[in-house]
C-alpha cells in the first residue's frame, strides 16, 4: 500500500495529541481520576491517576492493530471473493478500517482530554451526547460499510 503513512495522518495526529495531553497534564492530575462515565456522561467511577493511563496505551495499541489489519490486506469477510469482487472488497475493508482508526482515534483522544478536564474540576462530564453519537457513529459505519460490500457483491454477480 504505497499511500499507507500517508492516509494515516489523522488517526495519527489524533493518538498523539491524545498521549501529549496526558504527558502534559498527569503532573496536575489530583490522586484519583475519573474512568467511567454514564448514560449521561458524568463520572460514576474513579481510580488512582497512574491508570488514567489506560487510555493513551489504548489509542496507541488500537491504532496499531487496525493499521496493521489494514496493510495486511487479510481480511475475514460474510462474501466469497473472486477475481470479479475481490480488488474492490479488499479496498472497501481498507477504507473501513481506516475509518474505523479515525473515529476510535478521535474518541479516545477527546476521552483522555475530557478525563484530564473533569479531574482538574474544569468540566462536569463528558457530555450526554458522547455515548449516543460515539455507538451510533460505530453502527452507522458498520452498515455503511456492509451495505457498500453487499453492493459491491450484487454488482460482480450480474
Amino acid at each position: 500500500m504505497s499511500n499507507f503513512d500517508k492516509n494515516d495522518f489523522l488517526p495519527q495526529a489524533f493518538v498523539v495529541l491524545g498521549v501529549i495531553t496526558f504527558v502534559l497534564n498527569f503532573g496536575a492530575l489530583p490522586e484519583s481520576v475519573p474512568i467511567h462515565f454514564g448514560l449521561t456522561g458524568h463520572p460514576n467511577g474513579w481510580a488512582p491517576k497512574p491508570v488514567a493511563l489506560i487510555v493513551p496505551v489504548l489509542a496507541v495499541g488500537l491504532y496499531l492493530l487496525l493499521s496493521a489489519g489494514r496493510a495486511s490486506g487479510k481480511f475475514n469477510l460474510p462474501w466469497k471473493l473472486n477475481d470479479a469482487n475481490r480488488d474492490q472488497l479488499v479496498e472497501l475493508c481498507r477504507e473501513f478500517l481506516w475509518t474505523s482508526n479515525v473515529l476510535v482515534s478521535a474518541m479516545l483522544a477527546y476521552l483522555q482530554w475530557a478525563m484530564i478536564q473533569i479531574a482538574l474540576h474544569r468540566m462536569e462530564g463528558v457530555g450526554a451526547w458522547f455515548t449516543p453519537v460515539f455507538i451510533g457513529g460505530m453502527l452507522l459505519l458498520h452498515v455503511v460499510y456492509f451495505v457498500r460490500g453487499q453492493r459491491i457483491v450484487g454488482r460482480a454477480k450480474s
